[in-house]
C-alpha cells in the first residue's frame, strides 16, 4: 500500500509540474508582455513618414499617432492620408500589431475600411477615400516610423 501511495504521489506531483509550466498567461484586450503590463498601443505612437499609392497619384508626407483617452485599444491618427496636419481620426487596435478604422470624416473627407498592420517599426496600410465631391478610391500606404 505504501509503495502504491508514493507512486500516487509521485505521478500527481508530475501532473501538477506539468501542467503549470505549460500553462500560457492569456493578457486583457490591449495588453501584452510577461507581466500582461505593457500597451499594444505603445510600439504606434509615434511621427511616422507615409507614402501613400493611389490611382490618382502617389502621396508623401509625415503623421502622428498618439494616446487616446478612451480606452487602450484607441489611438489618434492625424494627417491619415495626407488629409491635413489638424485633421484626426480615430484607429482601434484590432490585435497587438493590427489598427483598425472604421468610416470617419475629417477635412472633408472620409476614410473607409482601413487597416494597418505592424511589422519593425512599418505599418501597412489599405484605405479607402472619398472626397467632398464623393469620388472614391482604394490606396496603400506605408508609414515607417521616425
Amino acid at each position: 500500500m505504501k509503495k502504491i501511495f508514493k507512486t500516487f504521489l509521485a505521478v500527481a506531483a508530475f501532473a501538477a509540474i506539468t501542467g503549470i509550466t505549460s500553462c500560457t498567461k492569456v493578457c486583457d484586450n490591449g495588453y501584452e508582455g510577461d507581466k500582461c503590463d505593457v500597451q499594444w498601443r505603445t510600439k504606434f505612437i509615434g511621427t511616422y513618414q507615409f507614402a501613400d499609392v493611389c490611382p490618382s497619384g502617389n502621396y508623401t508626407g509625415t503623421a502622428t499617432i498618439t494616446v487616446s483617452a478612451n480606452n487602450v485599444v484607441t489611438i489618434l491618427l492625424t494627417n491619415y492620408a495626407g488629409i491635413g496636419s489638424s485633421a484626426t481620426i480615430n484607429g482601434t487596435l484590432d490585435e497587438s500589431n493590427k489598427v483598425v478604422i472604421s468610416s470617419q470624416a475629417a477635412a472633408g473627407f472620409t476614410i473607409n475600411n482601413a487597416t494597418g498592420t505592424m511589422t519593425n517599426n512599418i505599418i501597412n496600410w489599405t484605405y479607402t477615400i472619398t472626397d467632398g465631391a464623393s469620388n472614391t478610391e482604394t490606396c496603400t500606404s506605408t508609414w515607417t516610423k521616425q
